[in-house]
This record gives C-alpha cells, sequence and structure tokens, in this order.
C-alpha cells in the first residue's frame, strides 16, 4: 500500500514548524503598544464664575498640538502629544486655557530607520489621539463648559508636509546656528 505522505525528517519535511515560526516572528515588524500616561494636564478658568454663570458661544478659539518622540532604550520609544487649547469668548476674552501633554511607550521592531519614523509620527500617534481627545473633552465639563470634541487629526498628511519642510534648502541669509538646530533630526 503506498503512502501520500513523506516519512519525518525526509527530503521535503523541512524546519519543525516550531523554529520556522520563531524565525519568521524575529523577523516580522511589530509595533506593540507598552503603556500611556498623562504628562502634564493644565486647566484655566480665568473668566468663571461670569462664563460659567452665563454660558455663551465657547466654540471659537485656538487650537495648536505637536508631536514629538524620543527612543527611550533599545526598541522603546516615547511618543508625546502636546495640546494647547484656548476658548474665546465672543467678546474676545479667553473663556478657557487646556493644556495637555500626553504620551505613550510603544515598541518597534523589524522596521528600517524610515519606517520607524513613520510609524512614531502617524501610526503610534493615532493610537494615543482619541484617549488625549477624551481628556480633553472631560477637563472642558469639568470645569463647567460643554465638552470640546476635537475633529480627527490626519497624522500622515502632518508628517508628509514636516518632511518636505525638511528637506527644502536653507534660505542662503540663515544664520549657522539657525542652519544646524533645522538641520539635526528629532528623535527616532
Amino acid at each position: 500500500m503506498a503512502s501520500d505522505s513523506a516519512p519525518p525528517g525526509g527530503p521535503d519535511a523541512g524546519p519543525p514548524p516550531e523554529a520556522s515560526d520563531a524565525t519568521e516572528d524575529s523577523q516580522q515588524p511589530a509595533i506593540t503598544f507598552v503603556t500611556q500616561y498623562v504628562k502634564d494636564l493644565s486647566f484655566e478658568n480665568p473668566g468663571a464664575p461670569g462664563t460659567v454663570v452665563k454660558p455663551e458661544d465657547h466654540s471659537r478659539g485656538n487650537v495648536t498640538f505637536h508631536v514629538k518622540r524620543r527612543r527611550l532604550s533599545g526598541d522603546d520609544h516615547e511618543v508625546v502629544l502636546e495640546f494647547n487649547l484656548e476658548a474665546q469668548q465672543p467678546d474676545g476674552g479667553i473663556a478657557f486655557i487646556i493644556e495637555l501633554v500626553y504620551a505613550g511607550v510603544f515598541t518597534v521592531r523589524g522596521l528600517g530607520a524610515e519606517a520607524r519614523r513613520l510609524a512614531l509620527s502617524v501610526e503610534c500617534p493615532k493610537i494615543l489621539f482619541p484617549f488625549a481627545r477624551r481628556i480633553i473633552a472631560d477637563a472642558a465639563r469639568d470645569g463647567g463648559y460643554p465638552p470640546v470634541m476635537l475633529g480627527p487629526i490626519d497624522f500622515a498628511t502632518l508628517y508628509r508636509e514636516q518632511r518636505a519642510a525638511e528637506a527644502a534648502p536653507e534660505p542662503a541669509d540663515a544664520a549657522p546656528e539657525a542652519a544646524d538646530a533645522a538641520a539635526k533630526p528629532a528623535d527616532t
């Protein structure tokens, strides 16, 4: 009676499945979300109680944010989202200010330098953003205002714009110190 399977250890057997899987896993790109935390949170309510007792439209204001990243050790990186939000009263005065520095630690393996930078500048902030947005909404609500719901942020477009600005030639009249500072890449 003929058998359709090759004997164990025969020429077509290949390495045992465990060895094959271990080799593939060590070469597979991976981003692991380790932890997240508030580094700094500030809520200022300079117009209270007037702005809280007489609620008016505080939908105008300015929001600025920055994404920072730095290598902690080995494959571990910290990604930081910094937000500064100023809500204005209709007369132009400040209703409230929220400042949030929110961070996460990510382990990044198996990626080249550019892919790692892209992951830390785009994918990791996408993971952190919903948590930071909730903290900002809760801070506004806890301060006596309607929750502030930040809209989605296109981290990929921001990254492309940042890379294009870094690639742009320096003006000829730029001070040498400024050129040196601009040429230093962010920690990856």
